[in-house]
């Protein structure tokens, strides 16, 4: 056998051989990230019903952080059954956090600054003054 026999079966073109590999990837990555987000969902709903837990100790001995475990029991109080999901099957779990469940994440769009001194309008500085 030489070094350079070629890796495409007999009778297919590379180009063929290419749109095949890429539909696999594409499959295996889709099963992937939704086996995730039923996960968390699970886990969510595991959390949401044993009610009696410290955070803290279970997110330290599972070696999560607090923030992924109470995501996970808010992905569940808000949709109990995964069929609610606006994108459905096709989501993964970093969408969910930063697009489904807002109070979780502070988006930069919301935090507005002073135009004169850059800091937060919620707080005290130019912005509260009346010319």
């Amino acid at each position: 056998s030489r070094m350079n026999d070629s890796i495409v079966p007999q009778g297919q073109t590379y180009t063929q051989l290419l749109a095949e590999c890429k539909e696999i990837i594409t499959e295996y990555e889709f099963t992937s990230r939704w086996a995730l987000v039923t996960g968390y969902h699970h886990l969510g709903q595991h959390l949401q019903e044993t009610s009696s837990i410290t955070v803290t100790k279970l997110a330290h001995d599972l070696k999560k952080s607090e923030q992924t475990l109470t995501r996970a029991v808010k992905f569940y109080k808000k949709y109990p059954d995964l069929a609610l999901l606006p994108e459905g099957k096709n989501v993964s779990w970093h969408t969910i956090v930063n697009k489904y469940l807002p109070e979780t994440t502070t988006p930069k769009e919301e935090i507005q600054k002073c135009s004169i001194c850059g800091g937060h309008l919620n707080s005290s500085c130019h912005s509260d003054r009346t010319t």
